[in-house]
């Protein structure tokens, strides 16, 4: 393989390697389209027919094989894609974008498509023949890039798992710089997010019928960050002045045009104690073993998505920037990196989607997804035919793309491929999700319920066993 072109695909490296945590051997091939697009795919000895192509995150820039949440041996047996998205830098480096609409597009939605296209010939050059079934997983913007392969390249997968998709990008920026503007001027520090997090779960922790930490249905806890008002001369540790009332406030909330239109959702209370100090107020690390950063996640995202992509000016005064009155050059930005709800070529094709949302995160509002769930009936023909061919699970107290307090350990490959294959729907079959200690040892199960319902405690049985619990409606 190595040193060969094959389609549009320079092979420039190729070895044999091994599966970390199994003794499942493959061909590890790197390669390179163009100038740009770097990608690697690993085709096991034992090979199950199938290819999954994991999508990246951030502003992507590296390749991630890891990205998956089935465990290795599970995996084992597939062709594995990843790509770094069309150019090289950090998850929060956006700096490649200015006056780059190469990069752009690779990046927006063109990448994962035209390494998929490259990878088939690669493929079939190792086994002498193509996969039989193609699926994608992603989450954050590798769920933005599933969403954009299903609604605008729908041939390409079989089967999408979508993970806290950033699938509205434009409007996700424009709350990133609202948090962020009001985190500067008056600012909340992490002992006031824990503050902020113990009073939210003493209101409606026990609303699922057991008080165990994990909040189960917070789209309906009706927290108010002004219970925790104490005045100019209040401790900054466990109460908020009335600036820093409004700040949390802000946080919480959606997101408005001049003009009054609803431009992005409102996040749900829980998890603010490890969220808010990751995503917006500094004081925390987005990955575990990285520095604490003094600003939040946020920031750093909104600056790269105004100064690079947006004015193309790395000295631009991000806070100067107004969204509705550069409201032609935030919609053309929109046109590349929004993904629509429009799946109605995907299902067509008899192709399958798994939405799922933690609801305890704070980069992307698990309110979003709902929204996303709530509109492709308008499209596809209602909400049968839409759940024919789609199910969307909200993890409790789970974070972005995991941690939290939440049960953040379950997989949906399996479940995806007997839906796809054996037309099993995953709604058809309880889904478990597990909390894992840092020796990988089970703490508790929850149930993983599908859209609208949540874990509720049946009020008796161990409450670390999800056969304890019921997904109940609300």
């Amino acid at each position: 393989m190595k040193g060969r072109q094959i389609a549009a695909a320079s092979i420039l490296n190729a070895e044999l390697a091994t599966s970390p945590g199994t003794e499942a051997q493959f061909c590890k091939v790197s390669a390179l389209i163009g100038k740009t697009i770097n990608f690697e795919v690993q085709m096991p000895q034992e090979w199950n027919r199938r290819l999954l192509f994991l999508g990246g995150g951030g502003w992507d820039g590296s390749i991630f094989l890891m990205m998956s949440r089935s465990p290795p041996a599970e995996l084992a047996g597939y062709v594995r894609v990843a790509s770094d998205g069309g150019h090289q830098g950090s998850l929060f480096d956006a700096s490649w974008a200015i006056n780059n609409p190469k990069a752009q597009s690779d990046f927006a939605y063109l990448s994962v498509h035209a390494v998929l296209q490259a990878t088939n010939p690669i493929v079939h050059a190792y086994y002498s023949e193509v996969p039989k079934f193609r699926y994608f997983e992603g989450c954050s913007n590798g769920g933005r890039e599933g969403l954009i392969s299903a609604t605008r390249f729908p041939e390409d997968f079989d089967g999408v798992i979508a993970g806290a998709p950033a699938y509205n990008w434009t409007a996700l920026l424009r709350a990133f710089g609202r948090n962020s503007q009001r985190q500067i001027g008056t600012p909340l520090n992490p002992a006031q997010c824990r503050a902020i997090d113990q009073a939210v779960m003493s209101l409606c922790d026990k609303r699922d019928g057991v008080v165990d930490g994990i909040l189960s249905n917070p789209a309906v806890c009706n927290f108010d960050p002004g219970k925790l008002q104490c005045g100019k001369s209040g401790a900054p540790d466990d109460c908020l002045t009335e600036p820093e009332v409004t700040t949390a406030r802000t946080f919480y909330s959606e997101v408005r045009s001049r003009s009054g239109a609803r431009v992005y959702p409102a996040f749900w209370p829980g998890g603010e104690s490890q969220g808010w100090p990751v995503w917006l107020t500094g004081g925390g690390s987005v990955m575990p073993g990285t520095p604490v950063s003094p600003i939040g996640a946020q920031q750093s995202f909104y600056e790269g998505m105004v100064k690079y992509w947006l004015m193309a000016d790395p000295s631009y005064d991000v806070w100067r920037f107004d969204f509705d009155e550069q409201a032609t050059a935030v919609r053309q930005a929109g046109l590349m990196l929004d993904a629509g709800a429009d799946l109605t070529a995907f299902f067509a094709l008899g192709h399958k989607l798994i939405l799922w949302h933690g609801a305890s995160d704070w980069a992307i509002s698990a309110q979003a997804s709902v929204d996303y769930f709530d509109a492709i009936p308008q499209s596809v023909g209602g909400a049968s035919k839409r759940d024919e061919s789609m199910v969307f699970y909200v993890a409790p107290s789970v974070h972005h793309c995991g941690g939290g307090s939440g049960a953040d350990t379950f997989s949906f490959t399996e479940p995806l491929t007997a839906w796809v294959e054996r037309g099993i729907r995953p709604g058809a079959t309880r889904q478990v999700a597990r909390k894992l200690d840092a020796k990988g040892k089970t703490l508790f199960t929850r149930p993983l319920c599908a859209y609208p319902a949540f874990p509720k405690y049946k009020g008796k049985g161990n409450v670390a066993d999800a056969t304890s619990f019921d997904c109940a409606q609300p």
